[in-house]
C-alpha cells in the first residue's frame, strides 16, 4: 500500500506469458466531479468518520531502529514494519513489542536486495524483492519457506495458492493490474490504465472487511473492486483541474507540480478517503458510502483526543488508517496513531 508520485521514468520490461487482454467493468461505476479549488470545510474532525484512536510505540534495539516506514502491515496479533530506507523487515507485537527481523538483507538465496512490499496473512509474511522480481515466503519465526517468482510489480496482494494480485507500470503492455499464478506461471492482465497517455504511477491495493479493492493511478482516480480475477469499478472521483495531455506527454516535473496528486487512500466498506497533495496544499476526500455524501476539506483534525498527527503510513488489515505521531524524539521509534473507523 503506497503514497507517493514518483519522478523517475523507468524502463520498460517485457514479461513472459502475459496476456494483453485486459478485464475492467466500469459500467456501473458512479462519477463524482470533484474541484479541488472549492473546499467543503477548511478542516474535518476525526470523529466524522472515526471511532476511536489507538496508539501503539514501536520499542527501539539495536535490531528495531526504523528510519522510514516504507510499508506497514498490521494484523489481529502483529505490525509488520519494511523500512524502505535500510531494506529490512522488522516483526513487533501487537501493543509494540519488538520480536524479530524477517529474513535479512544480502544476495543469498533466503535474503532480500532490495525489499518494497510486504504483505501478511496469519501463517506467512511475504516480502517483494524488486531485486528478485519475487515474493519471499517467510513465517513469523523468520523461518525461510521459498521464493514465488512473479516479475515486475509495484504493490502485490496475496490471493492464495500461489496467486498475487500485482500492479505494473513496468510491463511492456502498459501501467495495469495482474493476476500472476506461479504454478504454472502465468500473468494475465485484467486491468489497464484507460488515461490517453501512460506514466509510472502507481496502482494501490487495499483491503477491508468487505474485501480487497484497487485504485488506479495518478489523475486517473478510478476505484475497483476486486472479484473473481476480474475489476469492477464503483467509483470515480473526477479530480479539476487536472494536467492537459501535453504537460503529462512532456513529463515536466513543474507542470506535474501545479496539480493535486494522489498521495495515499483509505479503503473500507463504508469510507474511501483520498489523500491528495499539491505542494504546500492539502487535499482530503472523504465519501461515506452509506448515503453517497462526499467532502472536500483542506485538512483533518484529531477532534477525539487532539493529538496530532505527522503522516499518513497505511492501513490495517481491517481497514483502518494508520498514521504516525507528530513530536516524537528523533531518537525513538515512531509511534503510530491507529484510527478505528466507523462501521
Amino acid at each position: 500500500m503506497r503514497l507517493v508520485l514518483s519522478s523517475a521514468i523507468v524502463a520498460l520490461l517485457t514479461v513472459a506469458g502475459c496476456r494483453s487482454h485486459s478485464n475492467d467493468d466500469i459500467s456501473s461505476e458512479h462519477v463524482y466531479e470533484v474541484d479541488m479549488t472549492k473546499i467543503d470545510a477548511d478542516s474535518v474532525g476525526y470523529s466524522m468518520f472515526a471511532d476511536s484512536v489507538e496508539y501503539v510505540d514501536l520499542e527501539i534495539t539495536n535490531e528495531s531502529m526504523i528510519s522510514r516506514i516504507g510499508d506497514i502491515e498490521i494484523t489481529d496479533s502483529a505490525i509488520v514494519v519494511c523500512d524502505s530506507r535500510q531494506g529490512a523487515v522488522m516483526l513487533f507485537d501487537r501493543i509494540g513489542n519488538f520480536s524479530r527481523r524477517i529474513g535479512q538483507r544480502g544476495e543469498g538465496p533466503e535474503e532480500y536486495l532490495a525489499p518494497l512490499r510486504i504483505d501478511a496473512d496469519g501463517e506467512r509474511i511475504y516480502v517483494y524483492d524488486r531485486w528478485r522480481q519475487g515474493v519471499m515466503k517467510y513465517d513469523y519465526s523468520g523461518r525461510f519457506e521459498g521464493l514465488d517468482s512473479i516479475g515486475p510489480a509495484e504493490d502485490i496482494a496475496i490471493l492464495g495458492q500461489g496467486r498475487y494480485l500485482v500492479a505494473d507500470f513496468n510491463s511492456s503492455e502498459g501501467s495495469g493490474v495482474y493476476v500472476v499464478t506461479t504454478d504454472p506461471y502465468r500473468r494475465n492482465l485484467i486491468a489497464k490504465r484507460r488515461d490517453p497517455v501512460d506514466r509510472t504511477h502507481m496502482w494501490e491495493f487495499y483491503r477491508s472487511g468487505s474485501g480487497l479493492t484497487v485504485m488506479s493511478s495518478d489523475f486517473e482516480n478510478r476505484l475497483y473492486r476486486y472479484a473473481g480475477d476480474s475489476l469492477v469499478a464503483e467509483v470515480r472521483f473526477a479530480i479539476s483541474p487536472v494536467p492537459s495531455a501535453d504537460d503529462l506527454a512532456s513529463w515536466k516535473r513543474e507542470d506535474l507540480m501545479e496539480h493535486f496528486a494522489g498521495t495515499g487512500h483509505i479503503d473500507t466498506g463504508r469510507w474511501h478517503i483520498g489523500i491528495y497533495s499539491r505542494y504546500p496544499d492539502m487535499r482530503y476526500v472523504i465519501l461515506d458510502r452509506s448515503n453517497g455524501s462526499l467532502m472536500l476539506s483542506a485538512a483533518l483534525k484529531n477532534d477525539i483526543d487532539g493529538v496530532a498527527r505527522e503522516d499518513f503510513a497505511g492501513s490495517t488489515r481491517d481497514g483502518d488508517m494508520v498514521m504516525t505521531v507528530a513530536g516524537v524524539e528523533r531518537d525513538s521509534n515512531p509511534r503510530l496513531q491507529i484510527i478505528y473507523m466507523k462501521e
